[in-house]
């Protein structure tokens, strides 16, 4: 695991062709993700690496990466099949922490892909949008507004989204 953790490719692709196990990819690829590793994520995948690897304390690779704010390691577990409304973990879905993240990029990227603005809470701040006002981004805010945010979505650390912002 310390090979994908610190982006070491040349050693994952030594390991590669004696024929790591796939809940060790998934492993791998969830603890690149967390950790920002651009390439290695891309190396994994390509190596047959589920996109929707789980791990703690995000639940996903997806999530972990849109907390993260790595936009390029989010398009390429999305465009090899990634979960944009998997729930699981601290933030819930990936929607969720992007949101909190207040990347309002990440957020509309997720949204063009079919993530769902209004779903049963889940994680620390219940919905996309009470995180997203917990953090004040007004960008973020607005898009989820659009796409029409529930403001008396209840759920979460702080209960209602008037209360997180």
């Amino acid at each position: 695991m310390r090979a994908a953790d610190y982006g070491r490719d040349e050693v994952l692709k030594l390991l590669f062709r004696r024929g790591v196990a796939q809940d060790k990819l998934d492993d791998a690829l969830y603890l690149s993700a967390d950790h920002e590793r651009r390439s290695t994520v891309k190396l994994l995948l390509d190596f047959g690496a589920s996109p929707n690897a789980e791990g703690s304390p995000y639940g996903c690779a997806l999530t972990a990466s849109a907390y993260d704010g790595t936009t390029e390691i989010m398009k390429a577990l999305i465009d090899k099949g990634a979960d944009v409304n998997k729930r699981r973990g601290d933030f819930g879905c990936p929607l969720q922490a992007a949101a909190w993240a207040g990347d309002a990029d990440n957020v509309k990227m997720l949204l063009e892909h079919k993530a769902l603005v209004n779903t049963e809470p889940i994680g620390k701040y219940g919905h996309a949008l009470q995180a997203a006002c917990e953090t004040g981004d007004n960008a973020t805010i607005q898009l989820l507004l659009e796409k029409e945010a529930n403001v008396n979505a209840q759920g979460g650390e702080y209960g209602y989204a008037i209360i997180a912002a």
